[in-house]
């Protein structure tokens, strides 16, 4: 038949999008990052990608943040290969957080200036103007714009498990060791005939896209300080020209009918700075945040109602099993 499945997968084009946030509850939230990494990490070498954790926020305890990320430890994709005066690629305090920061930026910057970045910086309407995403339909018209590099070739990271009936684009079988949830595929580009004006593959900007090494930055939370909000939300935008992609965590309530998704949104852009600076947004909601709702975002905030996807997440004991085998 014709109808649509239930439980395929719906991608998130991470190159396109430039930076991904991810909020809701800390378990549950907790779980879904890493079943991310997890599969990022199953399908690409240490060669092709690597992790950057900068989990400093002050708001919890160190030993918390610690413990929750230790898996990543055991990743060869959080080892130094380039340079960087670190044991392994994890921030836990302030100042792990801004040098690691730093030499993302002076290496985003030294490929920019050698001409071997990825596109380069664009103008984005505020608001989606007429049409609508690939990941849902509507869209407010606006006036304005923001200057935004963005990287429009390949999707990097397909998304959650679709919830039957609602619109979205499938993506093919991953190979990952738990079914839909969101996973990276380097893969040939696609184009949806459904996507916002200012979502442009990369062959129509007359270049070939960043062709690797990538870096993912994982950024939990708040790590304070006003220069290093500002070096991660450059980062976040300037970054994916040279294959530096971020992914925010905000600890926020699930989105309900008493927090509607606006709100939600502007909760986690306020305990996550950096989240503002994504150009796509996944929030958990329902009573056990156990649904996300994976929206574009423009500077203006969620241009898109999105796609109702079901989450599926893995434990701690899961993920250090995986990180060791």
């Amino acid at each position: 038949g014709s109808g649509l499945l239930p439980a395929v997968p719906v991608t998130a084009a991470l190159r396109e999008a430039g930076a991904l946030g991810l909020a809701g509850p800390r378990p549950r939230l907790s779980g879904l990052a890493r079943a991310v990494l997890a599969q990022l990490t199953a399908l690409h070498s240490p060669d092709l990608l690597e992790i950057v954790l900068i989990s400093a926020d002050g708001s919890r305890p160190v030993e918390e943040r610690a413990a929750e990320w230790s898996w990543l430890g055991w990743l060869p994709h959080v080892r130094p290969n380039h340079g960087q005066d670190c044991r392994l690629l994890l921030a836990y305090d302030r100042e792990q957080a801004a040098a690691r920061t730093e030499e993302l930026l002076r290496r985003v910057d030294d490929l920019t200036a050698r001409g071997t970045g990825a596109a380069g910086t664009r103008s984005i309407p505020a608001q989606n103007t007429g049409g609508s995403g690939g990941w849902g339909s509507g869209g407010s018209g606006g006036s304005g714009a923001r200057s935004y590099p963005r990287s429009y070739d390949t999707p990097l990271i397909p998304h959650q498990s679709q919830a039957p009936g609602t619109p979205g684009t499938p993506a093919g079988p991953l190979g990952a060791p738990a079914s839909g949830t969101l996973s990276p595929a380097f893969g040939t580009p696609t184009r949806s005939p459904r996507r916002p004006s200012w979502a442009k593959d990369e062959a129509d900007l007359g270049g070939t896209g960043f062709p690797g090494p990538y870096t993912v930055v994982v950024v939990d939370g708040d790590p304070g300080g006003t220069g290093l909000q500002e070096a991660l939300a450059r980062l976040a935008a300037v970054g994916p020209r040279a294959g530096v992609h971020v992914l925010c965590l905000a600890e926020v309530s699930a989105s309900s009918a008493s927090s509607p998704v606006a709100r939600t949104y502007d909760t986690a852009c306020t305990v996550t700075p950096t989240l503002r600076h994504c150009g796509a947004v996944a929030l958990l909601s329902g009573d056990v945040a156990s649904t996300l709702q994976l929206m574009r975002v423009a500077p203006g905030g969620p241009v898109t109602p999105g796609v109702l996807a079901t989450v599926d997440a893995v434990s701690p004991a899961w993920a250090e099993r995986f990180a060791r085998a």
